[in-house]
C-alpha cells in the first residue's frame, strides 16, 4: 500500500446529510445530526481485512487492505421505522444538558431535543461493529443505551449467534474469551469491568 502525501490512504467513504444547527431555547448547538442518522461503522480485523457498514440495512462489506471489496455479509433484519418515541429512547435520559448562553448549563427535555434535532426515517439495522481477536466481529444493533445486542460472526463471515441484551459493549478484548467494558455504577463512577465469555 502506498500512502498519499500526509500519510494516509482512503479505504472507504460515506457521505450523509450535513448536521444541523439546533436552537434549544437556552442553548444554541452547532452541528448536531438527526437522531438515527445513518453513519459508516467499521472495524479492522486481525486477518488484515476491514468490515464496514454504510447503509441503513444489514449489509456488511469485507474490504482488503487496499479498500477493494472482497465479500458481502447480510442478514434478513430490516431497519425498523423510526419515531419520536424511539428517538427519545435512543437519547436515553429524561433530559440532556448543554452549555448554555453565558456558560450556564442548559437542561432540556429529551422530547424537546428530539423535536429540535429531528430523526431519520428508519433506525439503521447496524449500530456499530467490534472486531474480535480471532478475526471475527460483533455487530451491534438496537435502540437506546440499555437495549443493545450483538450478533457474533466468525472470521469467515458466518453468523454464529446473538448475545443476550445484558451484554455490555466491549471497549477491548484481552483474549478470545475475555473483554473489557467501560461502564458507570450507581454512584456515577466510571469503571473498567472484565467479562468472560461463556461458549
Amino acid at each position: 500500500m502506498i500512502l498519499k502525501e500526509g500519510g494516509y490512504v482512503s479505504l472507504a467513504s460515506y457521505r450523509g446529510p450535513p448536521p444541523v444547527d439546533v436552537d434549544l431555547g437556552c442553548a444554541h448547538v452547532a452541528g448536531l445530526p438527526r437522531v438515527f442518522q445513518p453513519a459508516m461503522h467499521g472495524a479492522a480485523l486481525s486477518s488484515g481485512r476491514l468490515v464496514v457498514s454504510r447503509s441503513p440495512g444489514y449489509r456488511l462489506e469485507l474490504l482488503d487492505a487496499s479498500g477493494r471489496l472482497v465479500g458481502l455479509v447480510r442478514r434478513v433484519i430490516a431497519p425498523q421505522p423510526a419515531s419520536a418515541r424511539l428517538a427519545a429512547r435512543e437519547l436515553g435520559n429524561e433530559s440532556q444538558t448543554f452549555p448554555g448562553d453565558g456558560g450556564r448549563p442548559c437542561e432540556v427535555s429529551v422530547k424537546k431535543v428530539v423535536e429540535a434535532r429531528g430523526f431519520a426515517d428508519v433506525v439503521p439495522a447496524v449500530r456499530g461493529i467490534v472486531a474480535t481477536p480471532d478475526g471475527g466481529w460483533w455487530v451491534e444493533r438496537g435502540v437506546g443505551p440499555s437495549d443493545r445486542r450483538y450478533d457474533v460472526f466468525s472470521p469467515e463471515g458466518a453468523y454464529v449467534g446473538t448475545l443476550s441484551k445484558v451484554t455490555p459493549r466491549p471497549a477491548l478484548f484481552l483474549d478470545d474469551d475475555v473483554f473489557v467494558a467501560i461502564q458507570r455504577d450507581d454512584l456515577d463512577r466510571v469503571l473498567l469491568r472484565a467479562y468472560r465469555i461463556k461458549r
